[in-house]
C-alpha cells in the first residue's frame, strides 16, 4: 500500500519576485540527480506555478496543492524571509526543497516559471555541493568542531557518505550546528542545509545511551513496573544508576533547543535508586500538545566531584510554551559545557513517550 508522506514545504520555496523583467536564481541545481525541473508560461503567474507543478506530479505520482506562506532562508550567515507560494505535496518521496524562478514578459504580458524540487536527502545535498567546492571528495575527511557533534551517530554516517577511497587528498573541515530563526542548520565547510528538528538529538552524542537511567511507572496496587512508554497522567519515577559517581543532576531538552535542569545537583544516596524518593512522591506524565503524542528527552549528568552547569540555563519548562529571551535557546551552551567538562562529567542521554489516552 502506498505509503503516503504529507510534507508542507513552507521554508524551502524561493519568493517569486513581483518586479517586471526580473530573473530569480534558482538555489538548487537543476542538473543533478534528484532534483526535478519544469516551465510553464502563462498571464497568471499562480497558474504558471500550478502547471508545472502538475508535470512534476505526473513525473513523481504526487498530489500538490498551493497556498500562500513564508519562506526562510539560511545563507551564511544572513538569513531571508519572504511571503512565497509554498506547496502541499504527497509523494512517496521526500522533497527537502523546491525554487520557483520566473520572468515578466511586458510585452506579451506573461509569467515564464521555472519550477525546481529537490528530492534529495540531506547527505546527498552536502555531497553534491561539497564535491563542487572542493573538486572532488578526499580520501579521508576529519570534521572539527564540538565533540558532541563530530562524535554522533549522524555525523559518522554523514562522513563516511563524503569521502572517496580511491582519492590521495585529506581534508580538515570545520563542522557546527546552530539555531537561526527558529530553525536548527548543519554547516560544513561553509555550507549550512537544514536539518529536521526532530532529528536534532542524532546530531549530539552523549556518552552512554539509557542503560543508567530507566522509568517505572505506578501500577494500580502502587507497585511499579518498568516500561519505556507512557501514557497521559502515568504516575513515573526515574531510576538511576550512579555507576560509582558521587554526584548527579538530570537535565530535561527540548528539541527547540532549550535545556533546563529538572533538580538541582545531588548526591546519590546508593548504587541503584529511584526518583523523586518516597512512596507518595511522583512524577505526572503530561502532554505538550492535547491528544498529540510527546516526546520527553533528560540528560542524565554524573561525576565523582561537585559540579555546577551554567547559570544561564532557565527554570524548568512547563508545557510547549516558549522561554522568552535570554532563556530560551542554550541548548550549544550546554554542548559546550559538555564539552570542556567531558573528562570529569559523563552524560547519559533518553527519551520517552507519552502518548494521549484512548
Amino acid at each position: 500500500m502506498k505509503n503516503v508522506i504529507n510534507i508542507l514545504l513552507l521554508s524551502l520555496a524561493v519568493s517569486i519576485s513581483f518586479h517586471a523583467n526580473s530573473q530569480q536564481q534558482c538555489a538548487v541545481e537543476s542538473d543533478e540527480e534528484g532534483v526535478i525541473t519544469k516551465a510553464a508560461t502563462d498571464a497568471d503567474r499562480e497558474k504558471a506555478v500550478q502547471v508545472a507543478l502538475k508535470e512534476i506530479a505526473n513525473q513523481v505520482q504526487v498530489d500538490v496543492s498551493t497556498m500562500d506562506s513564508v519562506r526562510e532562508q539560511l545563507t551564511g550567515d544572513e538569513y531571508q524571509s519572504d511571503t512565497v507560494a509554498s506547496v502541499s505535496v504527497s509523494s512517496d518521496l521526500t522533497f527537502t526543497g523546491m525554487d520557483v524562478c520566473h520572468t515578466f514578459d511586458e510585452l506579451t504580458n506573461t509569467y515564464s516559471v521555472t519550477v525546481t524540487v529537490d528530492t534529495r536527502n540531506l547527505t546527498e545535498k552536502f555531497a553534491a555541493k561539497l564535491t563542487r567546492k572542493w573538486n572532488g571528495l578526499p580520501s579521508k575527511l576529519n570534521f572539527m568542531g564540538n565533540a558532541t557533534l563530530v562524535d554522533s551517530m549522524a555525523i559518522k554516517q554523514l562522513n563516511g557518505r563524503l569521502v572517496n577511497p580511491a582519492a590521495a587528498n585529506t581534508k580538515d573541515v570545520h563542522i557546527g550546528l546552530s539555531k537561526q530563526h527558529g530553525k536548527w542548520y548543519l554547516t560544513i565547510d561553509g555550507i549550512s542545509e537544514l536539518i529536521d528538528q526532530n532529528q536534532l538529538f542524532s546530531y549530539i552524542h552523549f556518552d552512554h545511551a539509557g542503560e543508567a537511567l530507566g522509568f517505572l511507572k505506578r501500577t494500580p496496587d502502587w507497585q511499579t513496573e518498568s516500561v519505556n512508554r507512557l501514557t497521559e497522567d502515568d504516575r513515573f519515577k526515574m531510576s538511576i544508576q550512579p555507576h560509582g559517581k558521587k554526584y548527579f543532576q538530570l537535565i530535561n531538552v527540548y528539541k527547540n533547543g532549550n535545556v533546563a535542569p529538572l533538580l538541582g545537583i545531588q548526591k546519590a544516596p546508593s548504587e541503584q535508586f529511584d526518583f523523586p524518593s518516597g512512596e507518595r512522591r511522583w512524577f505526572k506524565a503530561a502532554l505538550n500538545n492535547h491528544n498529540q503524542q510527546t516526546t520527553d528527552y533528560y540528560v542524565l549528568l554524573r561525576a565523582n566531584e561537585h559540579f555546577q552547569v551554567p547559570a544561564q540555563l532557565p527554570a524548568l519548562q512547563v508545557g510547549d510554551e516558549p522561554l522568552k529571551g535570554d532563556q530560551s535557546d542554550k541548548l550549544e551552551l550546554f554542548l559546550d559545557w559538555l564539552e570542556v567538562n567531558k573528562a570529569n562529567v559523563e552524560s547519559t542521554f533518553v527519551h520517552i513517550d507519552i502518548k494521549p489516552h484512548g
